[in-house]
């Protein structure tokens, strides 16, 4: 049996492709998805034959700072929905001028294993890859690519989404996020 902080929270649709939910400490968040506007990038030079979209985890109201494991459950709830349909790929990007961009990125990677971690079935349904970008004049990217396990055993996605990076963020160097 699930403990009751170790499950999602409820959320609900409000546009097309964005949900919103309200902890029990009464902070609001939303997580929309927006067509990624190079999709037919990521296509041609990556082989995938999919619907790409960029994610958004954003704070609406925030009451109380206290921990709340519950977000991560909620966050990957959506991600799992969202992406359990054939053709669907998600990236999830933090690039900021203000230097937050590595803590930002560390959070999600923490609430991913927290999500992981507390699984009923202890699997991922994730094909998850992270990758740092660093720009000569533009801040660090940190990117994290996810898919549906499974939909895209065709394609190299590693490989794909260092194309795809290069491409976007021309003479950049690419790493593996650790």
């Amino acid at each position: 049996m699930t403990a009751a902080n170790e499950m999602p929270y409820s959320y609900y649709p409000t546009g097309k492709d964005e949900y919103k939910f309200i902890t029990d400490h009464g902070n609001e968040y939303t997580v929309s998805f927006v067509k990624y506007w190079q999709g037919d990038i990521v296509q041609l030079y990556s082989g995938i034959n999919a619907s790409i979209y960029e994610f958004y985890f954003d704070t609406l109201d925030i009451r109380s700072k206290v921990f709340d494991n519950r977000i991560s459950f909620t966050l990957f709830d959506i991600l799992e929905s969202f992406l359990n349909h054939p053709g669907r790929a998600a990236y999830y990007v933090t690039q900021r001028a203000d230097g937050r961009a590595k803590e930002l990125f560390k959070v999600y990677q923490f609430w991913y294993a927290n999500y992981l971690r507390h699984k009923k079935d202890t699997r991922s349904y994730f094909h998850k890859i992270d990758r740092v970008v660093l720009y000569d004049g533009v801040p660090e990217a940190y990117v994290s690519s996810l898919t549906w396990e499974g939909r895209f055993d065709d394609v190299d996605l590693d490989n794909a989404l260092d194309i795809v990076l290069k491409e976007i963020y021309p003479n950049a160097t690419i790493h593996t996020f650790k």
